[in-house]
């Protein structure tokens, strides 16, 4: 008999071992390809066209459960155009919202509070994130006790690993700390996080939008002004390197003080 055994991480060594198996048993999963969910819309009876674009953009870019949610919603409104527009502008996916809120209440049921109290606060974190930030996040007061063991708990069902080796959290709790958490606690992340992210001796240039988003939330200003600062005085050739990854900055209003 044909056996598929479904897991979030990669079994080890030993564990393949002691099933008979080999590394070749084992497929790695990653988010749904374009082609992939042009199929499954042609599928699900979407009409093709823009449909699969939209799909993917509007799923965190072929997440497997936001693809499932976001196609079955559409297949019993019967794929209205007007939504096909709205998922190509970025809109948000409203059949997203039970999937979500689903996902926030096995939070409650599955994770111990310090794990859960991890896990809220780096649902804050902007893109990808490295380990030593998840930990600065985890040190806040209260501070998470062993919050790399924490976190490790986490890796899998909740954070993903990319193949830079970064983490980001899984689309179905992006932003969830900001429904649970204190709007004093939810700024306080931002300062932290932008204080990790800019405040050392150089920043990396994948790093710096989420940074900047950071640092507004944050209300960090002497960060912000320190960023404009390096920005403004480093080489022509990192400037055109950061325009390609700060795209959060070429469209903020420079016409209005903040409050």
């Amino acid at each position: 008999m044909l056996c598929l055994i479904t897991a979030y991480r990669q079994p080890s060594g030993r564990g393949l071992s002691e099933l008979g198996l080999d590394e070749n048993a084992h497929l790695a999963v990653p988010d749904l390809s374009l082609a992939e969910i042009t199929d499954i819309v042609a599928a699900a009876g979407g009409a093709g066209g823009k449909w699969p674009e939209a799909v993917q953009r509007a799923s965190a870019w072929g997440h497997p459960k936001c693809v499932q949610a976001i196609i079955s919603g559409l297949r019993g409104r019967g794929w209205p155009a007007e939504e096909l527009i709205s998922l190509l502008r970025f809109s948000p996916a409203a059949d997203l919202d039970a999937e979500r809120r689903a996902a926030r209440s096995q939070i409650v049921g599955i994770l111990s509070a310090d794990t859960s109290r991890l896990l809220y606060r780096i649902s804050v974190l902007f893109g990808r994130f490295d380990r030593s930030l998840a930990l600065t996040v985890g040190a806040i007061d209260p501070a998470v006790p062993e919050p790399g063991a924490q976190l490790d708990q986490l890796i899998g069902p909740w954070v993903e690993l990319t193949a830079q080796r970064d983490m980001r959290v899984s689309p179905l709790l992006e932003n969830a700390g900001a429904e649970v958490l204190t709007p004093a606690k939810t700024k306080r992340v931002h300062e932290t996080a932008a204080q990790h992210i800019l405040g050392g001796r150089s920043v990396n240039i994948d790093k710096a939008n989420c940074g900047f988003l950071h640092a507004l939330l944050g209300e960090q200003e002497w960060l912000l002004m320190r960023l404009a600062h390096n920005i403004i005085t480093t080489s022509t050739e990192t400037r055109h390197q950061l325009s390609e990854w700060m795209g959060t900055l070429r469209r903020h209003r420079l016409d209005q003080n903040s409050a």
